[in-house]
C-alpha cells in the first residue's frame, strides 16, 4: 500500500474561521513557514463617474481573522492586503466612487465585514460551502456550472459576508445583507487576485450606485452604537476562544471543541514501526482505536485530527491553522 500525500497549509472554519489563546513558539512557526503576500487594493482613481448617496463610508472588519484575505494558488503563501483591510477598503472605495456632500445625503453607509476569502480551488469552495450559490462575474471562457461538475482548471473564488448598514445620527438601519460567492476565471496572478476583490467590492454596492437616498430601501429599524458592539462581541463568545486552559481529552465533534468538552477524557497514543501515530480509548483495563474524532487536547496543546494523522493547531487571531496533508489517496496493489 502507498500514500499519494498532498501537502498544503489549510484553515479550520467553524462559525467562521476561530482560534484561542495560543503559545508564542508556534505562532512564530506559522509565521515562518507561511508568509504573507501583501497586495495594494488602493489605487488612486482621479476621474470616478459613478456616484454614491452616501457623504462617508465605514468599513468594519468583524470577520475571526483579521490578518490576511486567503491563500495563494498551490503554494503556501497567505494572502493580505498592505493595510488592514477596513482601511484598504474604505480607501478602494473612496477613491472609486463620487461620495454625496455631507449636508445633502445625511446618511454614511457602513459594512459590517463578517467574512472575506479567496480561494483559487472552485472544487475546494463547494466542499467547504455547499449551501452558496457562485455568481458568475468577469468570467472569460468556462461558466460556474461547468466549474462545479468538477474542472480542473484554477479559478479565483471570493466569498464575502457583510451587513451594510446606513449610518445617521448615530443610529444604525439596516440597509441589506451580503452572502455570496464570486468566481472569477482571470488569471491567477497578482494583478488578477486585485481585479477579483475590486470587483466583488463593486458589486457589492450595484444597489447605491447612481442612486438618490429616496431610492434606498433602508429599514426603518434603529440599531446603537452598543447594540452593533454586542452583536460583534457575540460572534466570539465561545468557551475554546475564551479559555486559559485547554482540557486534555478527545473531542469527537465540532461541537465539543468549540464548548472545550471532550466527552472522552481517557486515551493514549500508540506508534507502530509499520503505521503511524493512532489514538485509543482506555476504559475498564482496555483500549481500542478511535479513528473518527475531530480533534484532541493533551491538556497544553491541541491537534486536529485530518484522515487519520494528527496535526498540531497554530494560532493567527481567533484561527486555528494546521499544515499537514489536506487530503490523502490509498492505493492498494493488486
Amino acid at each position: 500500500m502507498t500514500l499519494l500525500q498532498k501537502l498544503r497549509l489549510a484553515s479550520i472554519f467553524t462559525f467562521s474561521i476561530i482560534y484561542a489563546t495560543g503559545q508564542n513558539r508556534e505562532n512564530s512557526a506559522l509565521k515562518t513557514y507561511v508568509p504573507f503576500a501583501k497586495i495594494n487594493l488602493f489605487e488612486p482613481n482621479n476621474n470616478p463617474k459613478s456616484s454614491l448617496p452616501f457623504g462617508n463610508i465605514t468599513v468594519i472588519d468583524a470577520r475571526f481573522d483579521t490578518s490576511g484575505v486567503g491563500y495563494w494558488a498551490d503554494s503556501l503563501r497567505r494572502i493580505a492586503f498592505n493595510t488592514p483591510a477596513a482601511n484598504e477598503i474604505e480607501k478602494y472605495i473612496k477613491g472609486s466612487f463620487i461620495l454625496a456632500p455631507k449636508t445633502d445625503s445625511g446618511y454614511s453607509l457602513v459594512i459590517l465585514l463578517e467574512k472575506l476569502w479567496l480561494s483559487a480551488s472552485y472544487e475546494t469552495l463547494i466542499k467547504d460551502s455547499k449551501n452558496l450559490q457562485p455568481q458568475q462575474v468577469g468570467v472569460s471562457g468556462g461558466s460556474a456550472s461547468e466549474a462545479a461538475d468538477g474542472e480542473s482548471q484554477l479559478h479565483t473564488t471570493i466569498i464575502i459576508k457583510a451587513k451594510i448598514l446606513a449610518k445617521q445620527n448615530n443610529i444604525y438601519h439596516p440597509y441589506y445583507q451580503v452572502d455570496t460567492v464570486y468566481l472569477y476565471s482571470q488569471d491567477v496572478d497578482k494583478q488578477g487576485l486585485i481585479d477579483a476583490f475590486k470587483s466583488t467590492f463593486d458589486n457589492i454596492l450595484t444597489k447605491s450606485v447612481n442612486k438618490s437616498v429616496a431610492d434606498l430601501r433602508i429599514s426603518k429599524k434603529t440599531l446603537t452604537e452598543d447594540d452593533l458592539n454586542a452583536y460583534i462581541n457575540s460572534n466570539t463568545s465561545v468557551p475554546i476562544l475564551n479559555t486559559a486552559q485547554y482540557k486534555k481529552g478527545v473531542f469527537k465533534t465540532l461541537e465539543e471543541f468549540r464548548n472545550n468538552e471532550p466527552s472522552i477524557t481517557s486515551f493514549e497514543l500508540k506508534k507502530s514501526k509499520k503505521e503511524p501515530e493512532r489514538l485509543f480509548v482506555t476504559e475498564q483495563g482496555s483500549s481500542y482505536p478511535l479513528d473518527v474524532f475531530f480533534a484532541y487536547s493533551d491538556g497544553n496543546n491541541l491537534f486536529l485530527n485530518k484522515a487519520n494523522r494528527y496535526f498540531s493547531l497554530f494560532r493567527e487571531n481567533n484561527t486555528f491553522f494546521f499544515i499537514g496533508y489536506n487530503t490523502v489517496v490509498e492505493k492498494k496493489r493488486t
